[in-house]
This record gives C-alpha cells, sequence and structure tokens, in this order.
C-alpha cells in the first residue's frame, strides 16, 4: 500500500470499471450531439436560402430599371443561392459522417464489449422495421439532398433571370394612362 494512503479508503472503493464502460456515454453523447448538429444545419440553411428566393423573387416581380441592373441582382442572388447550397451540401455529409462514426462505435460497444441492447443497436434494429414511403428518406439521404435540390433551383432562377432581364427588354413600357375622373 502506497504510503499515506487511509486503509479504509481503499477498502471502500469501488472497483474499477472497464474502460468501455467509461467511453461508452461519451460516445453516446457525441452521437446526439452530431445528430442535432445535423437537423440545425439542414434549419438554418432553409432560413438561409428561403431569404434568398425571397429577395430573388421580390426583385424579379418589381420593375427595375435598368435592365442590366436588375439581372446582376437577380444573378447575385442565383450565384449566391449555389455557393451556399454546395457549401451547405458539404456540411451536411461532413456532419453526416459524425454520426454515422459515433453510431457505429456505440454499436460495436454494445456488442462487442457490454453486450447490451442499447439505444444504438435498438436503433438500428428500429430502422429495418421501417417500411414504405419513410424507408425511402432517411436523414442520411434527405439532409445533404435538400441542400443539393435548391443548388439545381439556384441554376434555373440564374437561367430565369437572364429569361425574365431579355422579356422585360422586347416588350417596351406602355404609355402612361391618364388618371380617370373622380366621381363626385
Amino acid at each position: 500500500m502506497a504510503a499515506g494512503t487511509d486503509p479504509e479508503v481503499v477498502a471502500m472503493a469501488p472497483p474499477a470499471k472497464c474502460a468501455f464502460e467509461l467511453v461508452y456515454p461519451a460516445a453516446s453523447d457525441h452521437w446526439t450531439h452530431a445528430e442535432q448538429v445535423r437537423w440545425t444545419l439542414l434549419y438554418n440553411f432553409l432560413m438561409a436560402i428561403t431569404i434568398l428566393l425571397l429577395a430573388w423573387a421580390a426583385v424579379a416581380a418589381a420593375t427595375v430599371e435598368p435592365l442590366w441592373a436588375k439581372r446582376l441582382v437577380l444573378l447575385s442572388f442565383s450565384a449566391g443561392g449555389f455557393i451556399l447550397s454546395v457549401v451547405w451540401f458539404g456540411l451536411a455529409l461532413r456532419a453526416g459522417r459524425f454520426v454515422h462514426h459515433y453510431a457505429g462505435f456505440g454499436r460495436s460497444v454494445e456488442r462487442d464489449h457490454l453486450n447490451i441492447e442499447g439505444p444504438f443497436r435498438s436503433a438500428e434494429s428500429f430502422r429495418c422495421t421501417i417500411g414504405g414511403p419513410a424507408a425511402l428518406a432517411p436523414s442520411r439521404v434527405v439532409l445533404p439532398l435538400v441542400p443539393a435540390l435548391f443548388a439545381a433551383l439556384c441554376l434555373i432562377l440564374a437561367y430565369g433571370s437572364l429569361q425574365i432581364a431579355r422579356e422585360h427588354a422586347a416588350v417596351p413600357n406602355p404609355p402612361l394612362q391618364p388618371a380617370a375622373p373622380a366621381i363626385k
């Protein structure tokens, strides 16, 4: 026994925990956190892209002169949305890798070392029972797919930006109509 160690405290100390019993809660916390980060990323993306799309629609509907300015603004919103979508697509893939890593680690600890049916193995078992349309839309697919679809939409809007400006250029402005007389 080491010098200065109280024998009663040593006798009352609980047995040392298995290293996997200590690591398991951390893996579970990291898995939960990674999943929350993944969904928060999607929420933040949807907020940002919504602002850009609404701004694009407002400018597209407005009468702006000169037309090159309208075209430039519309193309800027489209390009910004495309870049935002590509960046968020990468972030969604990265966040998904963290979720996958911690889930795999947790399942292996549950299966190989703790021999329990914990949240990792339970979630895996439950996913196997999901059928129908829900089986076609797991979060690992949906979260990167949403920014990818918005990237495609932004490319379509960029093309539409050019077409809107061309259509306005082809149609001359109608003359102003005189105001109708007031009814007395």
